[in-house]
């Protein structure tokens, strides 16, 4: 199953813990850097976080909920645990060559690569979230998602689309979001015809850690408010 969210929301953390429980889940996977892995392992094992520039990308996608989220279901009798399956720099991306669509679509395989990996042959129940143009099932603005090249191997996959009304979000700034839906009240999680859709009708900012990065430090594909 896979989450398309907003980055930078509060809320966020509290509805994947609902959808963890309600559907079972073993294994959450996030739209984080995998190079965050050993520093969210510690995190989880000993409640220290280590220093980590990727912590500080401040695109919303790394929240303090989510921090908090992840050491409490790691810290359960059967603990849920946790991937991390953004590609940074994939090996396929010529930044001097490729178009921005080209770009995007080889992050976007690389990043389903990487999850459908960790989920081979495991039986694992698991919730992939990322930015909801990542987790369409068929080719978006962008290029080609994460959520489509996953099709390929795994037809009977599904999505949830959470769907905002007006409020805030934290995505390297304070943003507002200027959602006319009126139909998203309260909180729920319902089917529209084949659509699974996650209502949240008053998004609130995230609390998100956040620096400056350094010209010549760590590069990443950020992640526009509605990706």
């Amino acid at each position: 199953m896979l989450v398309g969210e907003i980055h930078g929301i509060l809320q966020t953390a509290g509805l994947l813990a609902e959808l963890v429980d309600l559907l079972d889940i073993s294994l959450l996977a996030l739209e984080w850097p995998a190079e965050l892995t050993g520093t969210v392992a510690t995190w989880v094992a000993t409640g220290e976080l280590p220093d980590h520039p990727f912590l500080w990308l401040g695109d919303g996608r790394i929240t303090a909920g989510h921090l908090h989220l992840l050491k409490q279901l790691g810290s359960r009798t059967r603990p849920v645990t946790s991937l991390l399956f953004d590609a940074t720099d994939p090996p396929a991306i010529d930044r001097t060559t490729m178009s921005d669509e080209q770009m995007w679509t080889a992050r976007d395989h690389a990043m389903a690569e990487n999850l459908a990996s960790a989920l081979a042959g495991s039986g694992r129940r698991c919730i992939g979230v990322a930015g909801n143009a990542h987790t369409q099932l068929v080719k978006g603005r962008y290029g080609r998602p994460m959520g489509a090249w996953l099709t390929d191997d795994r037809p009977e996959l599904r999505g949830i689309t959470v769907r905002y009304g007006p409020g805030r979000l934290y995505n390297v700034g304070s943003r507002t979001i200027n959602s006319e839906r009126r139909d998203v009240s309260p909180a729920r999680l319902h089917l529209d015809q084949q659509n699974l859709l996650l209502d949240l009708p008053a998004p609130a900012e995230a609390v998100v850690p956040h620096r400056p990065i350094p010209a010549d430090g760590v590069s990443f594909n950020s992640t526009a408010p509605t990706r």
